[in-house]
């Protein structure tokens, strides 16, 4: 196993507390432009920015007015200009930056610059998109939290769940780390719940909760899994994934439990789904999988009524230990387990006569007594 549950948590606490690494905390300086303005000085930076678009320096151009609407109290016909002129820097900008020379931490900037959100979202989906096709998927992941938290309902969150989800799913096949300050599966762990939680009608959202149960399962977080798997199921019904969550809910189920003795409610649990699948998907490829399964499990009941048996048997409970011994053969012939069906028949030659007045047998799914009932 990878970390233990713990140290896997703390890290993800870890990952989700630092900030994007790929946006600063505003623009970067060009050391043409104060980094503040009086209301007197900008008429003076407007004509600046105006200069500096008509020589197609447009990042200057943007400084220039991102700096000038800071300035508190601009008559207004003035502030529509400053307005503007961002807008009209920071469009040529966006284009500049997603050109040949692509820059993704750039357009990242842009989401400091307080441009009108439409703006904004573009130039930050520019760079998730870069990012992606770069392999940058963490940083992608990163950008993406940080636009969500800026512009919580954005037009652009179809394309920000479909590169999410790319992001998420690349994550979740690298096991590149970097002692316990990186690790690309904990980052992957992070991004999918991310994306099921905020991205519920994301087309791939099936895919995501299929591939987090497996991580889940590969790290030994079985009921973690299951409960991927069901939330898979519920809100996901019509996907192809459903069949197989729901073969893999009962398989799972079983590998939870340590020994026969315990849980037997769980057995029963799993049982029941595992009918339940074969019922409603007679003829799958994984029917020969989930029969599979399903002996195991039907053995494993056996083998905990034999046990329960042979308790009451011990203590003096002739009924209980018919009533488990029954069930134990049962159960055992439905498995065609020839060792459960031999020690059931020991158990029940060795009991007295049956005493059936005023008796009724438990049903076969009833669940049973506790150990020392009587």
């Amino acid at each position: 196993m990878r970390l233990s549950t713990l140290l896997h948590v703390l890290i993800l606490a870890l990952i989700l507390a630092v900030p994007c690494g790929c946006a600063s905390g505003g623009l970067r300086r060009s050391g043409e432009v104060p980094r503040k303005l009086s209301a007197a000085e900008v008429p003076a930076a407007i004509e600046r920015a105006e200069q500096a678009l008509a020589a197609g320096r447009n990042y200057v151009a943007l400084e220039w007015m991102h700096v000038a609407g800071k300035v508190e109290e601009l008559p207004p016909a003035q502030r529509n200009r400053v307005r503007a002129l961002l807008e009209q820097a920071a469009d040529r900008r966006i284009a500049e930056l997603s050109g040949q020379d692509a820059d993704p931490k750039g357009l990242a900037e842009l989401l400091d610059v307080d441009l009108p959100s439409q703006v904004a979202v573009v130039a930050g989906i520019r760079a998730v998109r870069l990012l992606v096709e770069r392999g940058e998927h963490s940083r992608a992941y990163d950008l993406i939290r940080k636009l969500d938290k800026l512009y919580p309902t954005h037009h652009e969150r179809q394309a920000a769940g479909a590169l999410l989800a790319e992001a998420g799913m690349a994550l979740s096949q690298d096991h590149s780390s970097f002692w316990i300050f990186y690790d690309a599966q904990d980052k992957a762990f992070a991004a999918l719940e991310y994306l099921v939680l905020n991205y519920p009608g994301e087309p791939r959202g099936a895919e995501a909760y299929w591939r987090l149960a497996e991580m889940y399962a590969d790290d030994d977080q079985l009921e973690t899994a299951i409960d991927r798997l069901r939330e898979l199921t519920w809100n996901f019904a019509t996907s192809p994934y459903v069949p197989a969550a729901l073969a893999r809910i009962p398989a799972l189920r079983l590998a939870t439990l340590d020994s026969p003795e315990y849980d037997r409610g769980e057995l029963v649990r799993a049982r029941a789904e595992f009918e339940d699948w074969l019922r409603d998907h007679a003829g799958h490829e994984l029917e020969p999988e989930v029969r599979a399964g399903y002996t195991d499990c039907l053995r494993r009941l056996a083998r905990s009524d034999v046990l329960i048996a042979r308790f009451y048997r011990r203590v003096g409970n002739t009924y209980g230990a018919r009533r488990h011994a029954e069930r134990a053969l049962e159960e055992a012939d439905r498995a065609l387990d020839a060792s459960g069906r031999a020690a059931a028949e020991d158990i029940l030659r060795g009991l007295p006569a049956a005493e059936t007045a005023g008796r009724v047998s438990p049903p076969l799914h009833e669940e049973p007594p506790e150990e020392g009932e009587g």
